[in-house]
């Protein structure tokens, strides 16, 4: 009986532009309210997994349940970095976190690859974003 040799060229191939294309990635945004024993309060725009830097801002505004002005805004603006972050672990109460995102992703030539805005909200630990 004659046994077939596997091909090793295709197999190579495949493996070749499995690791050499670039892995889907996006900017993310995210934000969530009264985690990790309900002080951290915040909201997060980054890309992820390559981390590639982009001109971005996030704003976080904390605002206590049941009432219709906020504790404080957070905002970070910036040119250049790979996330983004406003939150803090000082708000007394239950908070929602409402979190304005923006982001723009350029290449070495100057041309958008990206660009994007985002609002999130969050009153408890509910991200699911990982």
């Amino acid at each position: 009986m004659k046994r077939n040799k596997a091909k090793p060229l295709p197999y190579l191939i495949s493996l070749t532009l499995f690791f050499s294309t670039p892995a889907f990635a996006e900017v993310k945004a995210i934000s969530r309210a009264n985690c990790v024993i309900g002080i951290v309060n915040e909201s997060i725009t980054y890309d992820r997994p390559q981390l590639r830097p982009f001109n971005g801002s996030v704003t976080s505004t904390h605002t206590q349940l049941g009432n219709t002005v906020p504790l404080h805004s957070l905002v970070d603006v910036g040119y250049g970095k790979w996330r983004y972050y406003a939150g803090d672990i000082e708000d007394p109460g239950t908070l929602r976190v409402d979190g304005t995102h923006y982001w723009l992703v350029v290449d070495p030539n100057g041309q958008i690859v990206e660009s994007g805005q985002e609002a999130t909200s969050a009153t408890d630990c509910n991200i699911t974003e990982w």
